[in-house]
């Protein structure tokens, strides 16, 4: 009896792996995004340095361990959000993470030369921003260019 309850739970555990999870609120990926993005924009400033620190915090910040699962940049943690990977909704590792930010890591890393690459790092972080904005909010799985490029999806956590 009870190893057939157990079977049981397995195979529920198996399907809530496998099964599509259901998309994060869009304003709390939205905050948490500038949580993340804004301290680093303006690191980003610092002549030759912040453009790297930017550039390397962005795009490992969903494969940091700042819960046991994983998967979660400090914006993320804050709003109880994650970055998984589909279609095994395991917790994006640095791999996953650099490949879904890179839409965020090349405006920084033009920011590193001071001046021009000020100028067009801005302007191509504020186009970045607005256009991965506007697809979280009218993809049906509130995917943007990121999430598409590595295959995961933002999904809110429990706690």
């Amino acid at each position: 009896m009870a190893e057939k309850k157990q079977k049981a739970v397995q195979k529920e555990t198996a399907a809530a792996k496998t099964s599509p999870p259901a998309r994060a609120d869009v304003g709390k990926r939205i905050a948490a995004a500038l949580m993340d993005g804004v301290p680093a924009y303006v690191i980003s400033f610092l002549p030759f340095i912040g453009g790297l620190i930017s550039a390397a915090y962005l795009a490992l910040r969903d494969g940091l361990p700042l819960s046991p699962d994983g998967g979660q940049s400090i914006g993320k943690k804050l709003f109880q959000l994650r970055a998984v990977r589909m279609p095994d909704n395991e917790p994006c590792d640095y791999g996953t993470s650099l490949l879904r930010n890179l839409p965020f890591v090349v405006p920084a890393l033009l920011m590193i030369k001071p001046g021009v690459g000020w100028i067009l790092g801005s302007v191509v972080w504020l186009a970045v921003f607005a256009l991965e904005v506007l697809l979280v909010i009218t993809d049906e799985k509130g995917q943007r260019i990121g999430d598409r490029l590595a295959k995961t999806q933002v999904i809110e956590t429990q706690g």
